[in-house]
């Protein structure tokens, strides 16, 4: 795939490059996402971020032949910024932890 010629026609607006990129990049866009979030239903959400971003950037792109690794980022980025606003921490009131979870200290 000639990525410059490609990128080329996407960026002046032809759904069939856009589509041709999407297609060519998708399922590594979603595995990038799934491994950071580690849910199908939100890393397909942010897969889908991920492109529209990219897409809405493209003419920032400066090496055509980078455009994997350059979109590999984004998708990473948008995963991880999901998953730091996103993030909950799981607290168990100490009462609810079973006793012999805790670790006995020997007399002195």
């Amino acid at each position: 795939m000639d990525m410059e010629h490609v990128i080329g026609a996407a960026l002046a607006g032809d759904q069939q490059a856009i589509a041709k990129l999407y297609n060519a990049y998708s399922h590594r866009v979603l595995g990038i996402c799934y491994n950071i979030v580690g849910n199908r239903a939100v890393a397909e959400e942010l897969s889908h971020d991920a492109f529209v971003l990219a897409f809405s950037k493209l003419d920032h792109l400066r090496n055509p032949e980078r455009f994997d690794a350059w979109l590999s980022s984004i998708a990473a980025n948008v995963a991880l910024r999901y998953k730091q606003r996103h993030h909950t921490l799981v607290t168990v009131p100490v009462d609810d932890i079973p006793d012999e979870t805790w670790i006995a200290e020997e007399p002195s």
